[in-house]
């Protein structure tokens, strides 16, 4: 029992040898990996500072919605809705087209 575990053994690990001697990966140079890390900087701080200004977009309507529901100010009301009605459906076709076209930055969980 032991010799055919130990035969076993041996066979797997020369199977495992020849497929680490098939298998050399290529190692990109050093200039290439620091292209693709600024790369990757750059397209992060472009979409942080995109982030960062559609937050205070964000915050600024919402802090306008307030102080329009406060002082009870229905034109206003009215043409906030109304030029939300035309640019949300602008906006919803420019990120679809980023989007598609693979200008996103993917996230590492940092």
């Amino acid at each position: 029992m032991k010799h055919r575990e130990e035969e076993w053994l041996n066979r797997f690990k020369k199977d495992m040898e020849k497929l680490e001697d098939v298998y050399e990966p290529a190692i990109p140079e050093q200039f290439r990996l620091l292209n693709t890390l600024n790369d990757f900087k750059e397209r992060r701080k472009k979409a942080f500072k995109r982030e960062l200004f559609l937050f205070f977009i964000a915050a600024f309507a919402i802090l306008t919605s307030y102080i329009v529901f406060i002082f009870k100010i229905p034109p206003v009301f009215l043409w906030v809705q109304g030029l939300a009605f035309v640019f949300i459906p602008i906006i919803l076709i420019a990120e679809s087209k980023r989007k598609n076209k693979g200008d996103e930055v993917e996230s590492d969980g940092f």
